[in-house]
């Protein structure tokens, strides 16, 4: 079965971010978009009749609740996100996932402190490729994890955009947040 999407791009701070949403509601990427791609929908002059179906009402719910949190965190008044989402990753991401999400907005950890936290010590790799394959980027806050050599290391939309995530974070929640 083929799964239904719609995509929204939208601006904020740092950037433009393009949200996914699956019919049922599920937020399933989030990502920046750089500003030459294709036009923002607020761009995009009307059309006398969309090709597309309209967006469910579930789905439309699930990425205005995802513009009004990012609004927030980009605000400094969010430092957690309550969104029903999916990602493609198995147990060990999972894992990871949840390690990185407890990791106060303005702080880091290595790859390695993130390893030992959820019992495996050796698998510093392993995370380093569990946060570089998350594709919901802020809600799942990989940007948090960094090498042990220094650096902020790889991320999906660049390291610049990584060092700026952090940065924005230290300005914002300091080093630590509630």
């Amino acid at each position: 079965m083929v799964m239904k999407a719609w995509q929204l791009d939208r601006d904020f701070s740092l950037g433009t971010m393009r949200m996914q949403v699956t019919e049922s509601g599920e937020l399933f990427s989030l990502r920046f978009v750089d500003r030459n791609s294709p036009m923002t929908e607020e761009q995009r002059p009307p059309r006398q009749a969309s090709p597309y179906p309209p967006l469910p009402e579930e789905a439309e719910r699930v990425l205005s609740s995802t513009i009004d949190q990012l609004r927030e965190y980009f605000a400094g008044k969010r430092s957690g996100f309550d969104l029903a989402y999916h990602h493609t990753g198995g147990p060990f991401a999972e894992k990871v996932y949840s390690e990185v999400s407890r990791i106060p907005p303005g702080e880091t950890r290595t790859y390695r402190q993130i390893a030992e936290a959820i019992g495996k010590p050796t698998a510093a790799r392993a995370v380093a490729g569990a946060l570089a394959a998350n594709t919901l980027l802020i809600i799942i806050p990989c940007h948090r994890g960094v090498p042990s050599s220094g650096g902020v290391g790889n991320y999906r939309d660049g390291t610049r955009k990584k060092g700026e995530l952090i940065a924005l974070e230290k300005r914002l929640y300091g080093t630590s947040c509630e």
